[in-house]
């Protein structure tokens, strides 16, 4: 089974070019470009193994969004991964979301790969 990312970025062009990396790179991917709060349904109903805000676009979504997902018991021990963005935005995620990971594009797989425990994006965790 592979590990299961669900992705939040506001640019469908650039959510489909990053779903497409994770894939190949072994990860089972879900993806929501429109709406936060239909994605934390998602997310509530069927949680993932990690997931992934680009903090390209809107990052008031990505961080309004992974605040409910931190507040919400059910997901609060989610790894949160926030990738690229400003200095300034991260801080602001930072603050208002205490477990967030941040990472750059170009390290984001090795950090999933991190927070999964060093396991094989392709097989389940023991």
């Amino acid at each position: 089974m592979n590990a299961k990312v669900y992705l939040f970025s506001w640019d469908r062009q650039a959510a489909e070019s990053r779903t497409a990396a994770l894939s190949a790179s072994g990860f089972s991917v879900r993806t929501e470009c429109e709406d936060g709060a239909r994605g934390y349904g998602d997310i509530q109903r069927e949680p993932p193994d990690v997931v992934v805000f680009d903090l390209a676009r809107r990052p008031s979504h990505s961080r309004e969004t992974a605040r409910a997902l931190h507040d919400a018991g059910r997901t609060r021990r989610l790894p949160l991964i926030f990738v690229d963005g400003d200095p300034a935005e991260r801080d602001r995620v930072a603050a208002a979301v205490p477990n967030a990971t941040f990472t750059s594009s170009d390290r984001l797989v090795p950090t999933l790969q991190r927070l999964l425990g060093g396991r094989p994006p392709g097989q389940a965790e023991a």
